[in-house]
């Protein structure tokens, strides 16, 4: 048995030093939902999906990714006498799929995305808020923010954005102009904040004519729906801190997102919530004399009152496991409340109600159906793209410092590629292997970052590898276009003291980076030599590799991704 494969004369080959990063080659892949046009390759009405920080079930301080549902409504957009589907979705964007069938057997091709931000987490309510005759979009955001996205056109023709991105919900924390942020409910002189993940529904609560304003809140504290009067007028509702009340306890339930219709046929306005594990509680309405006087005694007293609305009962519908929220509507014009869902995977679905408005019945939910025209594409499992909120990285630095660009929503794609057209017929192949990687912008929308920049998405290979302090690597992989100002980074925490008795471990960043030009519409490969500073030599770091792409638009195909160690 020979020892080692041999070469011409006698000697044997040289062991290849292994590839940090072959995983990042594109080889293998995974089905690319295209989504853009809000119809996946089932033909379901499908929307963009996000994974938000929450804190798990029985408390603790470490906040788990969670998928949250989208948001839908069904509400006449264009004015032309049958309702329309409205969805926001987690990563922030609003869809809007216009009814191309008839009263009570509505059909939808495809849904168009406003190309602006509406949140992280956004749950929306569609309701004339400003009385002028056209439909606004109230939205209900992650940090507790509730904001207004106005319709600047007219019933029959609806305007949300003056221009690309403007005007769009921006992170409280970042300044930005006043004409780029959507307008925030204030209460009393100050901005409106109960709580995280508010979810709000508009109805005229007391019947004085004025809308009204119903919060369920997402936090993990009193966990209730409060009722906030109109203390303005029809048309410029306003909010003042005398006029709060709590309308329903959630006792114990999460993420409570409140809906009102007549569930039990007396002609009263009762209250549904949705929960974060999927039950619906259905709270019986008080008669408008009753429920104005407590209010009205409850605000002359200046104290709360105890909860208005006592349980009913709790029920479940199949399918619906965890973060529910209903839109009520009559979906099929049986004169019943039927139930539109918004699933953590970003499907719409509804769910009929076969039971009587005395006693509604309401069986597994089917998906509400559209037309795909965006044709599926290939990933790599090992790349993707943080479109905003994510929590992806094992490393609090990382988290921090990508979320501090504010990377509010952007259309992208994002694929493994075995060909792509080129000039004069050419078309563009792997370097090395079957596929690489390609990303490009769609539609012309880019996103912001920092609150006023368009474009600018970080790439980042999500499998971690080991790297030595002190010990020498090169790195190399080639590019076909792009732009000036594209970098990439590695990226790990060294132990730089072990922890003891009495103290804990201490830790500092190994950062390595560097810049690169501008590249032709051609191959091009590079490749950078580098020693992996730090203080305990040979101490073995797991580390990340990104690339970061500049501020607008910026297509790049990518391969032949190579990190070895070298000799010193």
């Amino acid at each position: 048995m020979l020892a080692g494969l041999l070469v011409p004369g006698g000697l044997p080959a040289a062991a290849q030093p292994e590839n940090l990063l072959a995983g990042a080659n594109a080889e293998e892949t995974s089905v690319y939902e295209n989504l853009w046009d809000g119809v996946d390759a089932a033909d379901d009405v499908r929307v963009c999906t996000e994974s938000l920080p929450v804190l798990p079930e029985g408390g603790g301080t470490s906040l788990q990714a969670t998928p949250f549902p989208c948001s839908p409504a069904f509400v006449d957009m264009n004015g032309d006498g049958r309702p329309d589907l409205i969805v926001g979705d987690a990563a922030g964007f609003l869809w809007i799929f216009l009814n191309s069938g008839s009263l009570g057997r509505p059909a939808f091709t495809q849904g168009t995305y406003l190309r602006t931000f509406i949140g992280f987490g956004s749950k929306i309510h569609p309701t004339d808020w400003n009385g002028d005759g056209d439909i606004d979009i109230l939205v209900g955001t992650f940090y507790g923010d509730v904001v207004v996205l106005e319709n600047l056109g007219t019933p029959q023709a609806y305007q949300f954005v003056s221009s690309k991105g403007i005007p769009r919900y921006v992170d409280p924390r970042f300044d930005a102009p006043a004409n780029h942020r959507l307008e925030s409910l204030q209460l009393g002189s100050e901005r409106m904040l109960l709580g995280t993940y508010m979810a709000p529904w508009v109805h005229d609560w007391n019947g004085d004519g004025k809308p009204d304003l119903l919060l369920g809140e997402g936090t993990y504290s009193a966990n209730s729906v409060r009722l906030l009067l109109n203390a303005g007028t029809s048309r410029n509702p306003k909010f003042v801190k005398d006029k709060v009340f709590f309308l329903a306890w959630g006792e114990g339930r999460e993420h409570l997102t409140p809906a009102v219709a007549d569930f039990n046929g007396d002609d009263v306005d009762d209250l549904l919530t949705g929960t974060r594990k999927g039950l619906f509680r259905l709270h019986s309405g008080t008669p408008a004399a009753e429920k104005t006087s407590t209010a009205a005694a409850a605000y002359l007293r200046k104290t709360p009152p105890p909860a208005l609305l006592n349980l009913d009962r709790e029920w479940s519908i199949p399918g619906v496991d965890s973060m529910s929220a209903a839109y009520p509507c009559d979906w099929n014009e049986d004169g019943l409340n039927d139930l539109l869902l918004g699933g953590t995977d970003g499907r719409v679905r509804i769910a009929l109600n076969t039971g009587t408005p005395e006693q509604p019945q309401y069986g597994e939910p089917t998906a509400v159906r559209g037309i795909d025209t965006r044709t599926d594409r290939l990933r790599s499992p090992t790349w993707f793209v943080p479109n905003g909120f994510s929590v992806w990285s094992p490393n609090h630095w990382e988290r921090s410092r990508f979320r501090s660009q504010n990377m509010s929503n952007a259309a992208f794609l994002f694929t493994a590629e075995e060909q792509l057209p080129g000039a004069a017929g050419k078309g563009v192949e792997a370097v090395e292997g079957k596929r690489f990687m390609h990303f490009r912008y769609l539609d012309g929308y880019l996103g912001w970052v920092g609150g006023r920049t368009e474009g600018g998405r970080i790439l980042v290979h999500s499998s971690a590898f080991t790297l030595k302090i002190r010990n020498r690597y090169t790195l190399s992989f080639s590019r076909n276009g792009g732009k000036g100002g594209m970098s990439w980074l590695i990226t790990g925490v060294e132990t730089t003291k072990p922890a003891s008795e009495a103290n804990p471990s201490q830790h500092e960043l190994r950062n390595q980076t560097k810049s690169f030009g501008a590249s032709p519409n051609a191959w091009r490969k590079q490749d950078w030599s580098f020693r992996y500073d730090g203080k305990n030599k040979d101490q073995e770091v797991q580390c990340h590799f990104y690339i970061l792409l500049p501020p607008g638009d910026c297509e790049v195909a990518l391969d032949d991704f190579q990190l070895v160690e070298v000799e010193p």
